[in-house]
């Protein structure tokens, strides 16, 4: 029979104590060993079911990701494909916008020389133009006459032009014993 332990006289005070049944204390033992067994056994099955699932799923998932980087690659082409043709569209618009602008330009232009082609033909007698300012806001035309109705006169004939508009006489100095400054001014009519 196996010796029993027992615990020093001073611990029970003095008294020996006597384990009836040490069996008992095998049995826990040897049920704390198995658990921990079951356990590391579990902890083994637990890892190599987490392993036998990752690694297919991941060669799945990395097959996947090489299936689809043509994809990407594609849409990445098409995306760049749509910005570029927003990016030619735009420019298309822009250069749209300044051909209308610049045949608008060109059309004033026209009208401006057809205007003054036409005016010398539209000057009276006794009348000496000196300057001339086209702009964007319109006309202003400058000019010496020796009398008084010679500026009404171009008034009247510039008036009548049908490239101008809005004309009306600005200024006009009269001296008695000099010549008489005036000043028409008016638009064009595509201004």
């Amino acid at each position: 029979m196996p010796e029993v332990p027992s615990l020093p006289p001073e611990a029970t005070g003095g008294l020996r104590s006597f384990n009836l049944l040490p069996w008992r204390a095998q049995q826990h033992r040897a049920r704390q060993h198995q658990a921990l067994a079951l356990l590391a056994c579990g902890v083994v099955a637990a890892l190599a079911l987490l392993a036998g699932i990752e690694l297919p799923l991941r060669h799945q998932l990395r097959a996947e990701n090489q299936r689809l980087e043509p994809l990407r690659t594609s849409i990445s082409l098409a995306r760049r494909g749509a910005a570029n043709r927003d990016e030619l569209e735009t420019k298309r618009t822009q250069a749209s916008a300044l051909l209308a602008e610049v045949n608008r330009i060109r059309q004033a232009n026209l009208m401006a020389l057809d205007w003054l082609t036409a005016l010398p033909a539209e000057v009276p007698a006794g009348v000496r133009l000196t300057g001339l300012n086209l702009d964007k806001s319109g006309w202003q035309l400058r000019g010496l006459a020796q009398e008084l109705s010679q500026p009404a006169a171009l008034l009247e004939r510039v008036r009548q032009m049908p490239m101008v508009a809005d004309v009306r006489m600005d200024q006009l100095q009269s001296n008695p014993d000099a010549l008489r400054q005036f000043q028409l001014a008016g638009r064009l009519v595509n201004q």
